[in-house]
């Protein structure tokens, strides 16, 4: 294959991965004629090659933004590029923030640590509470046990009396 063969199927393939509506015969003609077959081979060996061409990413911007990238310094299409000290202002206010973040974040985490250790003193009291409760409810549960142990232990002795009474009572009757 020629150079100028593999610049034709060079051209080609880029008209194509661009969806580019030039065939060969459309082109091919240009390789074909001498006068203009050392430009052509010149101008896609130098223009068709990744330096120079675009991504397909590139080209798609490029045709959905006609008006290039001029807009996206914030001035409008008639604003001019960002300069270095644009770049060096935007770095300094990006710093600057990053420090002021920097502060709150330090600042949050001491609320943090401050708020976990009342969180655990808060624990403690709960549990000497609960354990205080814990005594209290026993103590009720151990006097209420306790009346109503007197209450049966009375309930049994008048019992006891009226069976030693009656007991009595039928011995002096039987005697």
């Amino acid at each position: 294959m020629t150079a100028a063969a593999g610049q034709l199927q060079h051209l080609l393939r880029v008209l194509d991965e661009r969806d580019i509506s030039l065939g060969h015969d459309d082109v091919a003609w240009a390789f074909d004629h001498n006068e203009t077959k050392p430009k052509i081979t010149s101008w896609v060996h130098e223009y068709l090659f990744a330096p120079t061409l675009l991504t397909k990413e590139e080209l798609h911007y490029h045709t959905t933004h006609p008006d290039g990238t001029e807009n996206c310094t914030g001035h409008g299409p008639t604003g001019r590029p960002l300069s270095d000290s644009d770049f060096e202002a935007a770095i300094a206010s990006l710093e600057a923030s990053t420090a002021a973040i920097d502060k709150q974040c330090q600042l949050l985490e001491t609320q943090k640590q401050a708020l976990t250790e009342l969180k655990a003193r808060n624990t403690n009291r709960d549990g000497s509470t609960a354990a205080r409760d814990r005594q209290k409810k026993l103590v009720r549960e151990k006097a209420q046990l306790d009346f109503a142990v007197d209450e049966l232990a009375d309930a049994l002795q008048s019992k006891l009396q009226a069976s030693i009474k009656q007991i009595d009572a039928s011995q002096q009757l039987a005697s």
